[in-house]
């Protein structure tokens, strides 16, 4: 959370955005911006938005004193309704659509990380892609019971801090016992 609001904070090095200027995504792609944090899935978007853009993609930073390397992922999954009109039916096409040749070429099609351990370890000519592979395999998500709420806890927690109303430690556990409550 520090090292986030630094970017806002005018007396900080890394100070590089206040609420005059564009989101981030829209300054990246406009090549206003060095540096983004997005998701791997938005890749095609961002060469949609400016196919003449020439830029890279890296895993995120880790910090000095991580001792294990994680980085946030989107996880999808299927599930079949207790009250499905055909369960076997849609067991059987959750089978179809969960083997390793048919993942593969999803993953491909959607631009997504495949979510067999083999196809991923199997790699990819693509290098972006494979930036992506290397990042599914630490990737950690968390179930988003509101995510409107929990962004809303989010964006009140940061602005605590860069109105400096709160110290970073207090903003933070406000925000852990607020999303508690959202579960």
């Amino acid at each position: 959370m520090q090292f986030f609001v630094e970017f806002s904070n005018a007396n900080s090095p890394l100070y590089s955005w206040n609420r005059s200027q564009q989101d981030d995504l829209t300054a990246f792609v406009g090549e206003e911006l060095a540096l983004y944090f997005g998701l791997g899935s938005e890749l095609p978007g961002i060469r949609d938005r400016n196919p003449n853009f020439n830029f890279d993609i890296a895993p995120v930073p880790q910090g000095a004193g991580a001792t294990v390397r994680r980085t946030y992922g989107d996880f999808y999954g299927l599930a079949i309704v207790k009250a499905a009109p055909n369960p076997q039916g849609a067991y059987l096409a959750a089978q179809v659509l969960g083997r390793a040749d048919v993942v593969a070429a999803l993953s491909q099609q959607l631009r997504l990380v495949p979510v067999h351990r083999g196809s991923i370890a199997s790699g990819t000519s693509d290098p972006f892609r494979q930036v992506m592979f290397n990042a599914a395999l630490i990737a950690r998500g968390w179930l988003d019971p509101d995510p409107v709420a929990t962004n809303d806890i989010f964006q009140e927690m940061v602005e605590a801090v860069v109105s400096n109303r709160e110290k970073v430690s207090g903003a933070v556990s406000d925000a852990v016992r607020r999303i508690e409550l959202v579960f």
